[in-house]
């Protein structure tokens, strides 16, 4: 058994090139019964689950660096595909408050979100506020909306989970509402996809976390050696040719009680899941999908 500070790289690299998403949803990189009471979650994007082995375990390395440095213990160690993640609806609770805000479709004078209303009054020429979704169900792709979010302009910070780009859009002006929802949302539908999650207790600062451990999504706040900068100053080595401050590698929880809001969602859908593929076979019991190293 692993030592709950620590994590085996070569396991999760053996692990992650075994997994069948024909036949599988979730994989357990050792065996155990993971504990519920953990302080937060991390989870390894799409995107970087995507690249190589060799240059994912190299990503791991630093990675693992900084859980030594900031005392984070790994409580459990699992891969999931990415649509099990949708069809569970995980990806959308976890998200749940950054998605609201990409359905809005207001005028200006139909905002009644005070700060959102003063940032339309800073911004006179925006005639609308529109969310990510809402262009996506205009027709337009998740591609061309994260597109449009990229290159219009610096964003702007409304409110917690809130963040707007103003856009030209068809030759109207407009606040774009958290315009990285759609392509993030896509990427776990693509075949393939899969996330790296770790559960986690630690007594570490959370502010501390997500400034120098996880790394701000944008370049110019980004602590230099945070998980984020690394992707970034080795984005070419590691073929991370889509990362951007929407598609960002990492996620950590925000807070402790956000913390165990995320475990539980997905520590009980990994628990229902190795239930329903638990087998008898005379006195034995195997949870499916999982190695054990």
């Amino acid at each position: 058994m692993v030592k709950k500070n620590m994590i085996k790289l070569e396991d999760i690299i053996t692990a992650l090139v075994k997994f069948d998403h024909g036949n599988e949803s979730i994989g357990e990189v050792v065996l155990g019964r993971c504990s519920t009471d953990v302080d937060g979650i991390i989870f390894l994007k799409p995107e970087l689950t995507a690249i190589p082995p060799d240059k994912l375990h190299l990503a791991l390395i630093h990675f693992e660096s900084l859980l030594r440095q900031y005392e984070v213990k790994i409580q459990g160690t699992y891969i999931i595909s990415g649509q099990f993640i949708l069809y569970k609806n995980i990806f959308s609770e976890n998200y749940k408050h950054i998605q609201q805000y990409t359905y809005y479709e207001l005028t200006r004078n139909e905002i009644s979100h005070a700060k959102l209303a003063k940032t339309m009054r800073e911004h006179k020429d925006c005639e609308a506020a529109l969310g990510g979704v809402t262009l996506v169900q205009r027709g337009f792709t998740p591609e061309f909306v994260l597109d449009l979010w990229s290159n219009s302009g610096k964003v702007i910070k409304i409110d917690d989970d809130l963040y707007g780009v103003p856009c030209l859009l068809k030759g109207q002006k407009i606040l774009l509402l958290n315009g990285f929802y759609p392509a993030q949302l896509d990427q776990y539908n693509v075949p393939n996809s899969k996330i790296i999650l770790f559960p986690f207790r630690t007594k570490t600062s959370f502010v501390l976390l997500k400034k120098c451990f996880q790394g701000s999504a944008e370049p110019d706040n980004r602590y230099p050696q945070s998980m984020r900068q690394h992707l970034y100053d080795k984005r070419y080595d590691y073929q991370l040719n889509s990362l951007s401050p929407s598609r960002n590698g990492i996620h950590l929880s925000n807070d402790r009680e956000e913390g165990r809001r995320e475990a539980k969602l997905f520590l009980d859908a990994i628990e229902s899941y190795f239930e329903k593929g638990t087998v008898q076979n005379g006195n034995l019991r195997y949870r499916g999908c999982s190695w054990m190293f």
